[in-house]
């Protein structure tokens, strides 16, 4: 069993993804749902590193979209009180920013569905939520310090959320005026970073998603 609060709480979107997650860091403890749990918890007490050991959870989403990701999320950071709260799994990339497998890591979330449909055009209007700033600099240290030689390419970038799946080149078009260095877009980010942002502690959030496919219209299904 763990003691709360944690130190990381990892939410994913898609069982495929929590099962690369149980396996990499050894999550083989579980604590299905309960009165105080409404998700599945998936959880190793003491993962080891090099220099720290950490209590680590991971829950899945039962869907896709920000409204289910902001549901499920809330009670289980209020019942966990994490010090780190991550959103893990696949997502769409953008031809000149990166390359399938390429991991981005999000220093900023643009939230895109909010704005004004006009007679002509859609005016959006997104919500954005940055990382803490000092969480940035340890990223940055971190990614700095990672071998230059490896079959991919892990990025500090900005990263577009929104409610549908994209897979046309005149929405990335679109997508780039909110920022020209985007370089991923998913269905969930969002909606738990903010849940992230309200509870009280304001526990630390970032984002990091695998390039899966390209967000054009090769996108596969």
């Amino acid at each position: 069993m763990f003691h709360t609060p944690i130190d990381i709480l990892i939410v994913t979107a898609l069982p495929e993804e929590l099962a690369v997650l149980r396996e990499t860091l050894h999550l083989h403890h579980h604590l299905p749902p309960s009165s105080q749990n409404f998700k599945s918890y998936y959880f190793n007490p003491t993962f080891v590193t090099k220099t720290h050991s950490y209590s680590i959870v991971t829950i899945c989403l039962n869907g896709m979209g920000n409204t289910l990701a902001t549901a499920d999320a809330t009670p289980a950071i209020h019942h966990l009180n994490p010090t780190y709260v991550f959103m893990y799994g696949i997502a769409g990339g953008f031809r000149r920013e990166g390359a399938l497998a390429d991991v981005v890591v999000s220093h900023a979330i643009f939230y895109r569905a909010l704005g004004k449909d006009g007679p002509t055009e859609r005016d959006y209007r997104p919500e954005v939520i940055a990382i803490d700033a000092l969480l940035r600099e340890r990223l940055c240290a971190y990614l700095n310090d990672l071998p230059a030689e490896k079959p991919y390419a892990v990025k500090l970038a900005p990263m577009v959320i929104g409610e549908r799946v994209i897979a046309n080149s005149a929405e990335i078009e679109a997508i780039r005026q909110l920022h020209p260095k985007v370089a991923a877009v998913d269905m969930e980010s969002y909606g738990v970073g903010l849940a992230a942002a309200k509870h009280p502690l304001r526990p630390y959030y970032v984002a990091i998603r695998g390039i899966s496919d390209l967000a054009d219209e090769h996108k596969d299904d």
